[in-house]
């Protein structure tokens, strides 16, 4: 059965009545429980309509073990969500700095190496080119440390 279940998302049914069969969720180890809440949680479905489905479970300890693991799994994803946040918002940044540094110092940045300088991520890599931003003799130097 969980097989079918895992298969059921191809078919976008993921919030199916076979997939929420009580009888067999409770069977399962809670990990696997977990594994697959996560798993349809991860899919695009509608996360409503998933609430309504635990909403429905008979049992009082599977209704709140499912709640509880499906909001422990959104918290999880949110701050995943945040912390992927901070990072974006630390890379770009570190983009703009190196970028206004460039200005500063070199004069309008041309657009082929802003685009450039847009295209990397590795945090590593953005602090040696703020350093670089900071020391190279001309806007030639840094696009050939780029």
């Amino acid at each position: 059965m969980i097989l079918r279940t895992l298969k059921a998302e191809r078919s976008g049914d993921l919030l199916a009545d076979p997939v929420w069969d009580e009888s067999l969720l409770d069977r399962l180890p809670r990990l696997i429980f977990e594994m697959l809440l996560s798993y349809i949680l991860r899919a695009d479905i509608d996360k409503d309509d998933f609430d309504n489905k635990i909403k429905l479970f008979q049992k009082a300890e599977t209704r709140t073990t499912a709640m509880s693991l499906a909001e422990q799994l959104r918290q999880e994803g949110r701050q995943e969500g945040h912390l992927a946040g901070r990072q974006e918002g630390r890379r770009e940044g570190r983009q703009e700095a190196v970028l206004s540094n460039l200005q500063i110092r070199f004069g309008p940045v041309p657009h082929g190496l802003v685009e450039a300088m847009r295209q990397v991520t590795d945090p590593t890599h953005l602090e040696s080119l703020q350093r670089v931003s900071f020391t190279c003799a001309s806007i030639e130097e840094f696009a050939a440390a780029l």
